[in-house]
């Protein structure tokens, strides 16, 4: 337990967002969907999982009709879910507070979604 608490907040969302098994599903290519400052996720921690997801196209980013960005960097729907749930097992309660509880339920509903649709 110790090693937990050593990492910083930023450092164990970064490590469980990469850990995730990434598929193509996950992957963002200008679907308009949400963003991790719609669920309460500190600018700073938003902006460390944004660069590190821009690596793997998991992120897009929305330009305005005057072609200026807004600053809104969409995650899949799928991803957030893997990467919830995952930030979970590796963290437990600890990793809990890591997360706000909207992104949590969001999370929870988007998983429960996509089992829903692999059992039909």
């Amino acid at each position: 337990m110790a090693g937990i608490k050593a990492l910083t907040k930023t450092q164990r969302l970064l490590k469980s967002f990469a850990a995730v098994d990434l598929c193509d599903e996950h992957r963002n290519y200008g679907d308009e969907t949400p963003a991790l400052r719609d669920f309460g996720v500190a600018p700073s921690v938003a902006a460390a999982l944004i660069r590190w997801g821009e690596k793997h196209d998991l992120v897009s980013t929305f330009e305005s009709d005057l072609g200026c960005s807004n600053n809104t960097y969409s995650w899949q729907s799928s991803f957030l879910a893997a990467a919830v749930e995952k930030h979970l097992e590796m963290f437990g309660e600890a990793g809990k507070a890591d997360l706000p509880e909207s992104l949590i339920r969001y999370a929870q509903e988007h998983s429960l979604k996509s089992q829903k649709g692999v059992a039909l």
